[in-house]
């Protein structure tokens, strides 16, 4: 049984391995997922901070934890394992998730530097 995540881990491997192989770059893509990726960091936060499941910063950050090993998982895959990536398509991958996750991190120092208090308040950060 796969998760959600290894699926679509899966899915974006296949399209970063597709999209090089037919363009033989992934910067128009890999523009394309950094730029939404504070609103997919908002948004998730937004969920779990809605189900009741953050009254800290500390688990604003522990509700990316999914997103942060997502983009590992993808970071980790191996073109000696998987024939749908091409060697030469590594340090692109890997530039693309460090940045993902330096995104995630400077969403993360926004929220710190808008609330004065370790407490979320997401009507606060809206404005």
């Amino acid at each position: 049984e796969l998760s959600v995540r290894a699926m679509s881990v899966d899915f974006f491997v296949s399209l970063l391995g597709g999209v090089y192989n037919e363009r033989g770059s992934i910067d128009e893509v890999g523009l394309t997922f950094l730029t939404v990726l504070p609103e997919v960091v908002a948004r998730e936060i937004s969920l779990s901070s809605v189900s009741g499941l953050i009254k800290s910063i500390g688990d604003a950050e522990t509700s990316l934890w999914p997103l942060r090993r997502a983009l590992a998982d993808v970071e980790d895959t191996n073109p000696i394992d998987d024939d749908r990536i091409d060697p030469q398509l590594i340090p692109s991958i890997t530039t693309f998730c460090r940045t993902g996750q330096a995104i995630m991190d400077g969403v993360l120092v926004e929220i710190r530097l808008k609330g004065a208090s370790e407490k979320v308040d997401l009507g606060k950060i809206a404005e």
